[in-house]
């Protein structure tokens, strides 16, 4: 029978977030009603108490019940998928993929500290199936494997199709990539790989470390020049493996003869800075305390990204702020004015300076 867990754990997931919201709006209405009765003095105690009663109840009602169904739907939801033998997890189906990954972006670290089905393991994937790292299961996905190989790593709360976004639109085809063009013009071979975004950057980092070192090991054929490409968050999780390798002594680490950042937050990225404002202010009323706890429940890799759009201003992006520098060379970097952070990802006039980068 088909490991079903997953739809069962995204059911209690979704039972879990309603009784969240009405636990926040609980908390809301009843440190609002606080302030309202205080102004009525003793007076006002006998129906500020009613009050919070009857508000208690109903919110427990509503959350309690939520979670009750929500089991429930997955519970039955998940028996009947279990007599299908061709059942595909949900991070196995392209929609699946896409949802989850922005799940784990969101609140991974909590999937991965409570075990949670949904909590995704960083994996190299070809055609939305995850691909063991082993020299036999690689020749298979890799028939044409060559020596020259780039690594592309996406960002926050992505996976490895966000790398055929708006494909159909630019190129007529759903399924070309950066990868898949390079690989038919200069003869590398695209790996993509996708991994818990909700992590802290410096796990992923770790993990992206063995990964590389086993990809090394176990490649069809030997690795003669290793390419790593990462898009926002991924250049810092490209970063902090690069670190570690260093400090090892890593055996894929002489391979690595280029890195390219699309995109990625160097010196941080201004968003998660202002959600971390948002949330110390929140905290000082009341009132807002209930909305900045649910704030402060992203995920670390988020949090991450304060240090670490519109999203990511040039000067984070170039590692050349006024405090802090990186010393990258940014003169073999480019600016191309009027793209968005996510066309990074597919767009003909980043593919156009890829292609000049990497073609020699």
């Amino acid at each position: 029978m088909p490991d079903t867990s997953d739809l069962r754990a995204a059911a209690s997931l979704g039972g879990r977030g309603v009784a969240a919201t009405t636990s926040m709006l609980r908390d809301v209405q009843l440190a609002i009603a606080r302030r309202a009765f205080g102004a009525t003095g003793p007076a006002g105690r006998p129906a500020r108490l009613m009050h919070d009663g009857i508000t208690q109840v109903v919110y427990a009602a509503v959350g309690g019940g939520a979670r009750v169904a929500a089991a429930a739907a997955g519970v039955a939801v998940a028996a009947r998928a279990a007599t299908d033998p061709a059942y595909r997890p949900l991070a196995q189906r392209p929609r699946g993929n896409v949802a989850i990954s922005a799940l784990n972006g969101a609140w991974g670290d909590l999937l991965a500290r409570t075990g949670n089905p949904l909590a995704l393991d960083m994996s190299v994937r070809v055609d939305g199936s995850d691909v063991p790292v082993d020299s036999d299961r690689l020749a298979d996905a890799f028939p044409g494997a060559t020596g020259d190989v780039a690594v592309f790593v996406h960002g926050l709360c992505e996976s490895d199709a966000s790398w055929r976004l708006s494909g159909e639109r630019h190129y007529g085809d759903a399924g070309s990539s950066h990868g898949s063009r390079l690989q038919a013009e200069t003869g590398l071979t695209p790996v993509y790989v996708r991994y818990n975004s909700g992590l802290h950057i410096s796990d992923n980092g770790a993990q992206l470390d063995e990964l590389l070192t086993s990809l090394v090991e176990q490649w069809p054929v030997p690795v003669t020049r290793l390419t790593l490409v990462g898009h926002s968050m991924g250049g810092l999780v490209i970063r902090s493996a690069c670190c570690a390798a260093q400090q090892a002594s890593a055996r894929w680490s002489p391979y690595v003869k280029r890195v390219v950042y699309l995109g990625s937050p160097h010196l941080g990225a201004p968003l998660e800075v202002g959600a971390a404002h948002a949330a110390r202010a929140l905290q000082k009323l009341p009132e807002t305390r209930p909305i900045a706890r649910a704030l402060a429940s992203r995920s670390v890799g988020i949090k991450d990204l304060r240090f670490g759009d519109v999203l990511v201003p040039f000067h984070s992006a170039s590692g050349e702020g006024r405090a802090r520098r990186l010393g990258l060379e940014v003169d073999r970097g480019r600016h191309l004015a009027g793209l968005h952070h996510f066309d990074l990802l597919n767009h003909p006039r980043v593919y156009a300076v890829l292609r000049e980068w990497l073609a020699s």
